[in-house]
């Protein structure tokens, strides 16, 4: 198979201007959920504009009116709103591929989709982070609670990531984030370039030899852009900042069906995060073991993992998934 390959010139994430991009569709209450959630955010001392920009899909039969009209109204007080209707439809993959067209290296971006509930902390947390120093391999920043392990099946679905034992409050791992994405802009616009030619192929395979190949293939067919995110990542080596507070998330869905999670709304909960951050961050591979060197990610993503790794009551409902 042929895999276009861009020579990436990576940056560090420096963040001098941080937007919100929202992309909705034909969903009226749930956005009417996130918009209440951005209302109630708690902005940092040291922040002064935030644009936000809504995109709006286009159904086959034009945009949904009652989405139009909650973001033409939403009154957005911490800098410039501006609302775009897409011309046509575009999917969900191809929303996230034009969110970010003006990526710059010294900008950021907060990538929701209109499903999603926040933590009115969670402008905060993304103040700590962005201050923490990290290598160039860092392709953004996740905020909701993580989840699966790339390369492992238990009983008959991905391993649970957040189920796992002596999980850091902060930590590095090339897994797809789409609940809550940090955008780092010069990454993000080589993923959009990489992207356009991998979609140009004429077939599309992920993650050979791995149990997330079948889940990659799916979602590529429904085209979500979870899949390309972890091709991106592994053919260019590249790594996401997550964070973790344990049955706690900044972001998570507004499906009822996933409310099992508490969003953060204590700024105890930060302290565990702040005492991360005052440390060497560890890296792990795919299969969630700690790399002791610059990751290297293999063809086959298979996983071993040691007795006692994860507890026996490892079941639970899912609550944030990629």
């Amino acid at each position: 198979m042929l895999i276009i390959l861009l020579l990436l010139r990576l940056t560090a994430i420096t963040c001098h201007c941080f937007s919100v991009v929202v992309l909705a569709y034909q969903r009226p209450q749930l956005l009417r959920k996130l918009l209440d959630d951005l209302r109630a955010v708690v902005i940092p001392s040291n922040w002064t504009s935030i644009p936000l920009q809504i995109y709006i899909d286009q159904s086959p039969n034009g945009p949904d009116k009652k989405v139009v009209a909650l973001a033409q109204s939403f009154n957005w007080g911490h800098g410039k709103k501006t609302v775009t209707i897409r011309t046509a439809h575009y999917g969900l993959q191809h929303q996230w591929l034009h969110a970010f067209p003006d990526a710059t290296p010294d900008c950021c971006v907060l990538i929701l989709e209109d499903d999603l509930r926040l933590s009115p902390l969670i402008f905060i947390v993304v103040d700590i982070l962005l201050k923490k120093k990290v290598e160039d391999r860092i392709f953004g920043i996740a905020l909701q609670r993580p989840q699966w392990v790339i390369g492992r099946s238990e009983t008959g679905r991905f391993r649970r990531l957040d189920r796992l034992k002596e999980v850091p409050a902060a930590f590095l791992y090339p897994s797809p984030a789409t609940w809550g994405f940090l955008a780092c802009g010069l990454n993000w616009a080589h993923f959009v370039q990489w992207s356009r030619s991998f979609l140009s192929l004429k077939t599309h395979q992920y993650a050979l030899n791995a149990i997330t190949t079948k889940w990659a293939e799916e979602r590529g067919a429904m085209n979500l852009i979870s899949p390309l995110m972890l091709e991106f990542m592994r053919h260019n080596k590249l790594t996401i900042l997550w964070t973790f507070f344990s049955e706690s998330t900044l972001v998570n869905s507004s499906d009822l069906r996933y409310l099992n999670d508490t969003l953060v709304t204590d700024t105890k909960s930060l302290n565990q995060l702040h005492a991360s951050l005052n440390i060497v961050i560890r890296e792990y591979d795919h299969c969630f073991h700690m790399a002791t060197r610059k990751v290297v990610i293999p063809s086959d993503l298979q996983c071993a993992f040691k007795a006692g790794e994860y507890p026996n009551n490892s079941q639970g409902v899912l609550t944030n998934h990629i």
